[in-house]
């Protein structure tokens, strides 16, 4: 594996494209995890002499095949939560500032004349992201997942504080990941997962066994086998 210390804001603008496994649970971050992100940006706004702020860890692998062949794609083994999150945010700055070069600059990557977005969430997420990066508000401002939830959030926030959308910007430039790129056929995803997993909102017993059971597969294998198999099993017993 490579182990790197990188700013937030250059992973983001420098990355490829990341794509959430099936295996990966929904975005559940909540007003608690919210709130404590966007204290951290108020800290860093008023204490100017603060370097830097760890944000966490990214863990990602080399996806073996790429339906985009001019740039990677990239599996997100963790730190969706935190990587989506900032996403929002970056998408609330955009709307607040009136500012398209912070969308086209952080959410997505250009081919050609086309825009794709960095992050490819699950099937049952994907499209509330997809209304939210096209900007559809009338759409998501009725709703109440958490994607939808957390763009409201951050939105409040910012219309009500008296922190300008550049001093945010500025907070988020001093923000640091460690960015773990694992190694195919070296570096066991399962195994670093799970040890990792002592951060962040706790997988419960569930998660933990569809992670472990899908993540051994190979990735075409744990598409198919996750809707053939597991998915009717939770939404018969409503599981989320």
């Amino acid at each position: 594996m490579k182990v790197n210390k990188v700013n937030l804001l250059e992973f983001i603008i420098n990355s490829s494209r990341f794509e959430v496994p099936v295996f990966q649970r929904r975005y559940r971050w909540g007003e608690k995890q919210l709130k404590q992100l966007w204290e951290d940006i108020e800290g860093f706004v008023r204490n100017k002499g603060e370097l830097h702020h760890f944000f966490g860890i990214v863990v990602h692998i080399e996806r073996d095949f790429n339906d985009l062949t001019e740039f990677k794609t990239h599996y997100l083994i963790d730190g969706q939560q935190r990587l989506l999150s900032i996403s929002i945010l970056l998408a609330v700055l955009s709307d607040v500032s009136g500012s398209q070069n912070l969308r086209q600059n952080f959410l997505y990557n250009r081919v050609n004349n086309d825009f794709y977005p960095k992050i490819k969430l699950n099937k049952e997420d994907y499209e509330d992201y997809n209304i939210l990066l096209n900007e559809k508000r009338e759409i998501f401002e009725k709703q109440e997942n958490p994607i939808f939830k957390a763009y409201k959030f951050f939105f409040d926030e910012i219309k009500n504080s008296k922190i300008k959308e550049k001093d945010i910007l500025l907070a988020l430039k001093r923000f640091e990941l460690v960015d773990i790129l694992l190694e195919k056929g070296v570096d066991n995803p399962q195994l670093i997962f799970d040890s990792l997993n002592s951060t962040g909102l706790e997988l419960n017993r569930i998660e933990q066994i569809k992670n472990y059971f899908l993540m051994g597969l190979p990735p075409i294998q744990q598409t198919a086998v996750y809707y053939e198999y597991w998915k009717p099993m939770e939404d018969t017993f409503n599981i989320t």
